[in-house]
């Protein structure tokens, strides 16, 4: 309902039979209609509902081919359940795909589906090596949610009953030294408001543009972990940032105005990408 009537007022406006911001004004108090996520969703936020939805299909199915190697050498980050893993192993049979999960029944769920035909690191990927704890809901019926910050769980999702488990922690330039890898053709971060810890472990690779292709989730999350859309863009200063859409790659500058902390996919590439 609010959609319609956003549009309407939209297209109205458009013809000049009266004057759309007005009538978005007053409408939406009188009618209690937030605007806002109509906005957002024209930049490519809150497309959360499912892969197509989101972009990410249109990413894999319509970028990825286009820029990986035949054999590439493919980080899954905060894999959970293994879904976008699963789907990187349809698309690309011949790549090396490492997938780093620190929650034992992830791991489990992802070894029953994919065997071995991905490298299951049971471990989070943070700035420093040592140990951190994992946040998980306790009950039973919960969505497989984890995070290594507790607010996530608690003050976002609404958890009242949340586990607490120490989990071993590396970095990625410490875990692509020991595995001998020079260069991560594409990288997926996911990890519920820890993606700026992950790209502070990899500086070394950053710096030797040992990670020219990115993919990480900007939300909410963001708020618990104190993180801005700014760190990514000093930490990789030599990448061209993209805000995924449903059907294409929104490109973007840094400015105040894109410190949006609403589910959006972000796309980092030191080459230019196709469209």
């Amino acid at each position: 309902m609010e959609k319609l009537v956003t549009s309407l007022i939209l297209n109205l406006g458009r013809t000049r039979l009266l004057d759309s911001t007005r009538v978005f004004e007053r409408l939406g108090a009188s009618l209690n209609i937030d605007h806002l996520p109509y906005a957002y969703n024209q930049r490519g936020i809150l497309k959360w509902r499912s892969l197509e939805h989101s972009g990410e299909r249109y990413f894999l199915e319509r970028i990825l081919p286009h820029v990986l190697d035949e054999a590439p050498i493919i980080f899954d980050v905060g894999a959970n359940c293994g879904d976008y893993t699963d789907e990187l192993a349809k698309l690309f049979c011949t790549a090396k795909i490492h997938c780093f999960e620190p929650n034992p029944e992830m791991t489990k769920a992802i070894r029953s589906r994919l065997g071995d035909s991905v490298t299951i690191a049971e471990v989070a990927l943070s700035s420093e090596e040592g140990t951190l704890n994992l946040y998980t809901p306790t009950e039973t019926d919960a969505p497989s949610h984890g995070s290594l910050y507790g607010g996530v769980l608690e003050n976002l999702h609404g958890y009242a009953k949340v586990a607490t488990t120490e989990v071993m922690t590396t970095t990625l330039d410490q875990y692509c030294e020991a595995q001998e890898i020079k260069k991560i053709d594409f990288l997926k971060v996911d990890t519920e408001g820890a993606e700026r810890d992950v790209l502070v472990g990899a500086k070394r690779l950053i710096a030797s543009d040992g990670l020219p292709l990115i993919q990480f989730e900007f939300n909410e999350m963001n708020v618990e972990s104190r993180v801005f859309l700014k760190d990514f863009f000093q930490l990789l200063p030599q990448h061209r940032f993209y805000r995924l859409d449903t059907q294409g790659l929104l490109p973007i500058k840094y400015s105040p105005r894109e410190e949006i902390f609403q589910f959006q996919n972000i796309i980092a590439s030191t080459a230019p990408l196709p469209d």
